[in-house]
């Protein structure tokens, strides 16, 4: 017969929630590309860098399509990034880079960090979206709860000039009464600023099974985007591009409600 005390069991049962619980959030070792999503410009230069986690990053090059942008995105990767990896509701995760937008547009561009929901195929919705020339940085999209941090804050993004921004989610209790929350945090020129925590709001309940409501939903993913600008008057002389990079890119993940339930009963029963 076994025997174990009661403190232990405590024990054991603190560490077989955490286990099942983190289980849910997965964990990235890589990342996964996506380019030319609208495919307005084929042909043309995209060239990506992975060194992740130190840094990743995309260039476009010869911006000089008659059209009005292009889109390129990475994803997390928890397969040495053969698949992108796929975000369950009751996740719970900070994520974060120091991003530099660099090159030369006249037409500008975006770019920034994001939680793409199950519907999104573009995997470009639910940003912290950083935007030049005019500057604006402004969260939404997708299931995130709109914060503009121009309008709160009064700062304005630039090219040439890391800034440093992070995601965090919280699943909480998933209902109308604690509902998944958001909070945007950036360093710009040395200076912290935060959105505060953001209730996320209620999705669609006739697509709930299977995709959850009061959060991210199930089959999120999460990583960055580079949105570029065409300028077709700046070929020949000069042609337009843009290069975002990502550095220094951080996951967490802190959570500590479990995805299947296991009694204490049941616990007792495996030292019987």
């Amino acid at each position: 017969m076994k025997r174990i005390g009661y403190q232990s069991l405590a024990f054991l049962a603190t560490l077989a929630f955490a286990a099942v619980a983190n289980a849910a959030t997965p964990v990235p070792n890589d990342v996964k590309f996506q380019l030319n999503n609208w495919n307005t410009c084929p042909g043309t230069p995209v060239i990506t860098t992975n060194n992740y986690p130190a840094s990743v990053a995309i260039e476009h090059q010869l911006l000089i399509c008659n059209a009005w942008a292009e889109q390129h995105v990475w994803r997390f990767s928890a397969d040495g990034g053969a698949t992108v990896a796929q975000y369950p509701n009751n996740s719970q995760f900070s994520f974060g880079a120091t991003m530099t937008l660099t090159g030369d547009d006249a037409n500008g561009g975006e770019c920034g960090l994001n939680i793409a929901p199950w519907w999104d195929g573009s995997m470009s919705d639910g940003r912290i979206n950083c935007r030049v020339p005019d500057g604006e940085i402004a969260c939404f999209g997708g299931r995130m709860p709109f914060y503009s941090f121009t309008a709160a804050e009064g700062i304005h993004f630039a090219m040439n000039t890391p800034l440093t921004l992070s995601m965090t989610y919280d699943p909480n209790g998933l209902s109308s009464v604690s509902p998944g929350t958001m909070k945007y945090d950036l360093v710009w020129l040395g200076t912290p600023y935060t959105s505060g925590v953001l209730a996320m709001d209620m999705a669609n309940p006739g697509e709930d099974p299977p995709h959850g409501l009061w959060g991210i939903l199930n089959n999120g993913n999460l990583g960055g985007f580079l949105q570029a600008r065409m300028d077709p008057n700046s070929f020949p002389a000069n042609p337009a591009h843009l290069k975002a990079t990502w550095a220094n890119i951080t996951f967490t993940t802190n959570q500590v409600t479990p995805t299947t339930k296991t009694s204490w009963g049941q616990l007792k029963a495996l030292y019987r």
